[in-house]
């Protein structure tokens, strides 16, 4: 499949993960993310249970739960 000139320039450039742009990008996208959604630890946990990182119940889902 083939993509049209437009699409390719509404993609988001893509970031190395190992450079310091992406870490700057990072830390400005966590701070951003947690003045809208770390006010309370009940907004917290709806946000994370949006992301499918805890349950409705706020355990940590199978795919983010460590095996002893």
């Amino acid at each position: 499949m083939t993509t049209s000139f437009a699409d390719q320039r509404r993609a988001p450039k893509v970031l190395d993960p190992s450079s310091p742009e992406a870490a700057v990008k990072f830390h400005e996208d966590a701070k951003a993310f947690m003045a809208k959604h770390g006010r309370s630890k009940a907004s917290a946990l709806a946000a994370l249970h949006r992301l499918g990182v805890v349950t409705k119940t706020g355990r940590l889902t199978k795919a983010y739960r460590s095996e002893r």
